[in-house]
């Protein structure tokens, strides 16, 4: 049949579920009606403590980041400045980044890491990343916005808020649908309290960009926060991987009644050498690229049970020498020979590393027990405190049988199944197109996370900061041992939205 036409939408879609409802919920609690909370104060404390200092000082990426690492308290004040400055940086990062054709890594390497007193390259890509999300909600309901996230001390959670969830929500600020909760929320409490904020002290902040580009998308050389139209223009231009942000609505934004103001170092690991062992394992061969197991499900089982079985029985190695000496002969014609396996017991690399290889030198497997002690002892506890369930683990011995269930979470990126845009008008904004009599996924026009992600939000922000050193530690040790596939790595992970 013919193929369905692209049309605008009235109100965009807006994506993010249950995350965005929740917090827009929250932010709608500090409305003008409330006794809990008050956004006047808040929008006083700031005038009066840190709304002047916000334009001045050195503005190089190196004073940027001296003020990233001295912001830390968590008062008002403090923390709008921190967020204020984060969108700075990253601009400048942007900038530079830009004009040298440089990754972040590249640019970490050759201005940060020199200096004496520095943050790490951890710290450094997440003031990139958060700064990207604060632009992305600034974006949405200008900086004064800001102040409600300050204010409400959400600072953290939305600074920690994954994949382009930022981007959603200055969605749903610049459009909110006031036939939906969240675009009812916006629009009585939150917008009315942006709009007073506005009257109550004006912000203005120098962009960091080069007069030629000021001059390409039209910004002026101050940015006036105040003026929507302005600060629209400024955060349009703001490069945040993925599409920019839906154009605002007009009702109620410019309807609003203005409201004027009443008035530890981490233990270094002994450099340990790496086995290296080349196989004639060639991974192109016809046989090698056939999935060995049945596609029928019963029989899948059958072939899995029997499979352990054999590996149950394998010979083991006893040293590496002896491992180099069984895969010499292992693979027949390069192909792996069926109902055999190879026992590498925990002992062989226990503090040692080791790496096979292909036929063509390609990697076949990586297999490290240098771990430290410190970050080794506590990884079961960390785990288990990062559910929030003692019982979380079950010891099961799984020979007597596969019954029974466990939970799963998979903490995912996905960029395949995408969305296709073709035939799709280009002057209209992706979230503002829908195709006649034909529902589609919004969520899969770019890279996207799963669906556990956002249902285990808590879990992710928990499972991130309990093991933030060793993902550190594994992060730094790929790069030492295996260049090449960590610059894969890097090559599609600094294509996702938002920076994340």
């Amino acid at each position: 049949g013919p193929q369905a036409s692209w049309r605008a939408r009235r109100n965009p879609r807006i994506r993010g579920g249950d995350s965005v409802e929740a917090i827009v919920a929250e932010l709608g609690a500090a409305n003008l009606d409330s006794r809990t909370y008050n956004p006047r104060e808040w929008g006083r404390v700031i005038a009066f403590s840190s709304a002047h200092a916000l334009s001045e000082g050195d503005s190089s990426l190196r004073s940027l980041l001296e003020q990233c690492m001295e912001l830390g308290s968590k008062d008002i004040a403090i923390s709008f400045q921190m967020m204020v400055t984060h969108i700075k940086l990253a601009v400048n990062i942007q900038h530079i980044r830009t004009m040298r054709a440089q990754t972040l890594q590249e640019l970490y390497d050759a201005e940060i890491a020199p200096l004496q007193i520095k943050p790490s390259y951890r710290t450094f890509q997440h003031w990139h990343t958060t700064g990207t999300k604060f632009a992305a909600l600034a974006g949405g309901g200008t900086v004064y916005f800001l102040v409600l996230v300050a204010g409400l001390g959400l600072r953290t959670s939305l600074a920690s808020m994954p994949g382009d969830l930022a981007c959603h929500l200055g969605n749903a600020l610049r459009h909110p649908d006031p036939d939906t909760m969240i675009g009812r929320t916006i629009i009585d409490k939150i917008i009315p309290v942006i709009h007073m904020l506005r009257g109550m002290f004006p912000i203005t902040i120098d962009p960091l960009f080069p007069s030629a580009i000021l001059t390409s998308h039209n910004l002026p050389s101050l940015i006036d926060c105040a003026d929507i139209a302005t600060s629209d223009l400024f955060f349009d231009s703001f490069i945040f991987n993925t599409f920019r942000l839906v154009e605002r609505s007009n009702s109620p934004w410019d309807q609003q009644q203005f409201i004027s103001s009443d008035v530890p170092q981490q233990d270094s690991s002994v450099r340990i050498s790496t086995e290296v062992i080349n196989t004639s394992y060639d991974g192109s061969q016809l046989e090698n690229r056939k999935i060995p197991m049945p596609q029928e499900s019963a029989a899948d089982t059958v072939w899995t049970e029997r499979e352990r079985e054999l590996v149950a029985n394998a010979e083991e190695v006893n040293n590496v020498d002896s491992l180099r000496s069984k895969l010499e002969s292992f693979y027949v014609g390069g192909v792996k020979p069926a109902d055999s396996y190879i026992f590498i017991p925990n002992s062989l690399v226990r503090r040692n590393q080791l790496e096979l290889r292909n036929s063509d030198q390609s990697l076949m497997a990586y297999i490290c027990g240098s771990l430290p002690n410190h970050l080794r002892s506590s990884l079961m506890t960390d785990l288990i405190l990062s559910f929030g369930d003692l019982n979380i683990l079950i010891d099961k011995d799984t020979n007597q049988g596969t019954q029974g269930n466990f939970q799963a979470v998979h903490f995912s990126w996905y960029n395949r199944q995408a969305t296709r845009g073709l035939n799709a008008p280009t002057h209209v904004q992706p979230y503002m197109l829908e195709k006649d009599d034909i529902r589609f996924n919004y969520s899969q026009l770019v890279p996207y996370i799963s669906s556990e992600t956002l249902k285990n939000q808590a879990l992710y922000e928990a499972v991130s900061a309990v093991f933030a050193d060793l993902f550190d530690w594994i992060k730094e040790h790929l790069k030492e041992n295996l260049p090449a596939e960590y610059e894969i790595l890097i090559e599609v992970a600094r294509e996702l939205p938002c920076n994340s």
